[in-house]
């Protein structure tokens, strides 16, 4: 079996600067084999980090293709097109979504189209927005 990226969501009371008490979900992406694997690993991972009960609440497979993985802050899912053109000159366009960690908007960008460098048909962004995920279990 080959690994894949989850998403995986997790509920738990977090203590904010203020001393107060919030019920948060935050999104985590892991990368694994099984659902079972990953719901596994999640709750080993935040152990250390979350203290009191949490509680996996879903974990579902990624829908991005790619993954273009640096040190950053962020997580920003980009839609890109693939552009060909058919044997009845019609341009077609196939849409694919990528993952980019960066610290900026700018940063992601610049990673996104030097990630894209070498590939063989024309592309081009669609959108860009940053994600709620939190961190990445690699």
């Amino acid at each position: 079996m080959k690994q894949e990226w989850y998403e995986a969501k997790v509920k738990y009371v977090k203590t904010l600067d203020d001393g107060t008490e919030k019920k948060v979900t935050e999104n985590y992406l892991v990368c694994g084999v099984t659902v079972s694997a990953v719901e596994s690993r999640v709750i080993k991972e935040l152990k250390s980090v979350i203290s009191g009960e949490f509680s996996v609440e879903a974990v579902k497979r990624a829908s991005f293709k790619e993954f273009f993985c640096v040190d950053g802050e962020k997580f920003f899912n980009c839609k890109v097109a693939f552009v060909s053109i058919a044997e009845d000159g019609t341009e077609k366009r196939q849409k694919s979504t990528m993952l980019v960690q960066a610290d900026t908007f700018q940063d992601a960008l610049d990673m996104l189209e030097e990630g894209m460098k070498g590939t063989m048909s024309d592309w081009e962004i669609c959108s860009m927005s940053e994600t709620s995920y939190k961190d990445v279990f690699n």
